[in-house]
């Protein structure tokens, strides 16, 4: 196996959904684990601190460019079904592909997570959710690399999930490889859950592939009784849809989701969203939190 290639002059608004970001100081795209072990060796060999992404979503890269090496972790390896029935996936792999996967297998788990854009190892490191099911619950163990180059594998009771968030991405690991527990289900069952999934997604949410986007921006704040509320809900009330910052603004359907009209820039999505929280802090004394990644 070669060393994967770095480049230079590549920009982030070439490979993130919100199609913003300067230039990397080096770029790679890697295929497989190993490929993403070995290019942090590189990076480092090289002198420079690393960052793995996946398919670019709930990411907002600075216009001025980064100091670091950013891999870009796509790997297309189909997943293993494994005799106790759990499945084991590259953290490389889209979760759409994965979701997709399992249901064809009549495996269960993943239908309410179905049109979630990303990788399987972003939506782990994020605990991504929607409908009531989110990643952390279904994850069994996951191999991870430190910043150190170190690999170890974790169990599920290593691991600290938390409300979009988790100890991997705290303690800047990458998950290079998981093991899900999932379980059995009719696959026209799991399909026709999925389906209702999309088309709320659809219509709720803008299309990545066709709109700039990084999907929801803000987390939903938990109040004093520990329910939480939808940081959309908050910011509609706050009169955040009718913002506009350049060609930044908020989607005409959800509040939460900050989409741009042509060019734009990092800063003026920063600046935006600034308003958008000082809003939501006046009229309703909550301070949210951004679920995005800001990279410089």
């Amino acid at each position: 196996m070669s060393l994967p290639c770095f480049q230079n002059g590549v920009t982030l608004a070439e490979h993130t959904t919100f199609r913003i970001g300067g230039t990397a100081r080096a770029f790679c795209i890697a295929r497989s684990a190993e490929e993403v072990v070995e290019a942090a060796w590189k990076a480092e060999s090289m002198g420079m601190a690393w960052y793995v992404i996946g398919r670019g979503s709930n990411i907002l890269a600075s216009d001025s460019g980064l100091g670091n090496a950013i891999i870009a972790f796509k790997d297309d390896c189909l997943p293993v079904i494994n005799p106790d029935g759990t499945v084991t996936v590259s953290g490389g792999l889209g979760l759409w592909e994965l979701a997709n996967f399992c249901a064809t297998n009549g495996l269960s788990g993943l239908e309410n997570l179905a049109g979630i854009p990303g990788t399987v190892g972003g939506a782990i490191a994020g605990n991504a959710g929607a409908y009531g099911t989110s990643m952390g619950e279904l994850v069994r163990s996951a191999l991870l690399l430190d910043k150190n180059g170190n690999i170890q594998k974790n169990e599920t009771r290593e691991i600290a999930f938390t409300y979009r968030g988790s100890s991997i991405r705290d303690e800047g690991k990458v998950v290079l490889e998981a093991t899900l527990a999932l379980w059995r289900r009719d696959a026209h069952e799991i399909e026709s859950t999925m389906a209702k999934r999309l088309m709320d997604r659809r219509n709720k949410h803008p299309d990545p592939a066709k709109v700039s986007t990084a999907g929801s921006y803000f987390k939903n704040p938990e109040l004093k009784d520990g329910t939480r509320v939808a940081a959309g809900k908050l910011l509609e009330q706050a009169g955040c849809k009718e913002l506009r910052i350049g060609n930044a603004h908020p989607w005409p359907t959800h509040a939460n989701i900050i989409v741009t009209d042509g060019a734009s820039s990092a800063a003026e999505v920063l600046e935006l969203t600034r308003r958008m929280t000082e809003r939501v802090s006046q009229i309703h004394g909550i301070r949210l939190v951004p679920e995005v990644v800001y990279l410089e």
